[in-house]
């Protein structure tokens, strides 16, 4: 049901991309944000056999209901540390972080995208040399840890997180 919700928001990220194309520079070299991990950052997605994956937004504040999350911490503008269980097999658990609530699917991917064009974002380049991770702060001074995956220009997952 969640990615069905998704679908309409889904679009628009896409359009987004494709008439901004949007980009960073790292070492020199430039790197297009052609994708983004929307599913699997906004729907909380699961497997049967293994945790929980994903789930780092929240609009509307229950979205996420179905992992049944426990909050761990509340941070700065309502971000929270929560623990999320698997909807089969409770004790499979994942921690995770979740975007302010009133903050929608479409908003969290900007203030992603935005992150790689703060100057001070921090970029390294992962130890498999197949993605780079950036760590920053939006305008409103959340601090925000992004995954892009080199070979499909994607980002591959985003998430606010708790200092």
């Amino acid at each position: 049901h969640r990615i069905y919700e998704l679908q309409e928001y889904r679009a628009q990220i896409v359009n987004y991309l494709q008439e901004h194309k949007p980009y960073f520079i790292y070492e020199g070299q430039q790197y297009f944000i052609e994708d983004i991990a929307s599913y699997h950052i906004h729907a909380g997605d699961y497997f049967r056999k293994d945790q929980p994956s994903g789930g780092h937004s929240n609009y509307g504040g229950n979205k996420l209901n179905h992992f049944n999350p426990i909050v761990n911490k509340e941070g700065f503008l309502g971000v929270k540390d929560v623990i999320l269980h698997n909807a089969r097999f409770m004790n499979k658990t994942k921690p995770s972080s979740i975007y302010p609530e009133n903050w929608s699917e479409y908003f969290c991917d900007l203030k992603a995208i935005e992150i790689f064009n703060n100057p001070n974002t921090e970029i390294k380049l992962s130890k498999n040399g197949m993605s780079l991770q950036a760590i920053g702060k939006t305008s409103e001074g959340l601090d925000i840890i992004l995954h892009y995956d080199i070979t499909h220009k994607r980002i591959k997952t985003h998430y606010p997180y708790i200092i």
